[in-house]
């Protein structure tokens, strides 16, 4: 008997890694396909195209609007280099529309060291007490951003996108970027889709 107990847990101890890669193949097949039902929905919400890899991985939706396109994705990302937590996942809006400057604005100073390392460097006030108190503005080119953020439509947008959960906004080289937590729910009604590209073309508008 305890010979059969023994081989029983030879047995399983040889059967357990082949166990533990199938059961992280089956949740790397799984989070692929609620990735892809994902992109799926955005793009049919938004009548948008699924842009997808060498391997058939969706990297974003592609949607057109009278300004330029828009690209949407999802980003998982950790609070911080050093934090052990499960990482935050952020919805990604970028409109590809050059702007000729880089700035990042937030709220959230803790987000700052997250996405500080995109060659900004000066901190920025704009000249309107309540909106350089709310928000932290930083860029290595502050006299266009300063100009861009002088005109109160601006200004309106970004309190607009606050309203609407958006954390962060970064404008790149190539775009202009919004990003927010993720939820399902909202953030795949097509209406509150709709609602986040108008909002976001509101900044150059």
């Amino acid at each position: 008997m305890k010979t059969l107990f023994g081989l029983m847990m030879i047995f399983f101890f040889l059967l357990l890694p082949f166990l533990l890669i199938g059961f992280v193949v089956w949740l790397i097949r799984k989070s692929a396909s609620m990735n892809a039902q994902k992109f799926s929905k955005i793009a049919s919400a938004l009548s948008g195209e699924v842009v997808k890899d060498a391997k058939g991985n969706p990297i974003y939706v592609r949607v057109a609007t009278d300004r330029a396109d828009v690209r949407i994705f999802t980003s998982r990302e950790r609070p911080s280099a050093s934090d052990d937590s499960p990482p935050n996942e952020y919805l990604v809006m970028q409109l590809m529309l050059p702007l000729g400057f880089t700035m990042f604005l937030s709220r959230d100073n803790a987000i700052f060291k997250l996405f500080g390392k995109l060659g900004a460097v000066t901190d920025i006030n704009v000249g309107d007490p309540e909106f350089d108190k709310k928000f932290l503005i930083r860029s290595d080119t502050p006299a266009p951003v300063i100009a861009y953020l002088q005109n109160p439509d601006r200004r309106a947008a970004i309190y607009n996108l606050e309203k609407k959960h958006f954390q962060m906004l970064i404008v790149r080289p190539d775009c202009i970027e919004i990003r927010k937590m993720y939820f399902p729910n909202p953030d795949l009604i097509e209406a509150n889709l709709v609602d986040y590209i108008a909002s976001l073309k509101q900044l150059v508008d």
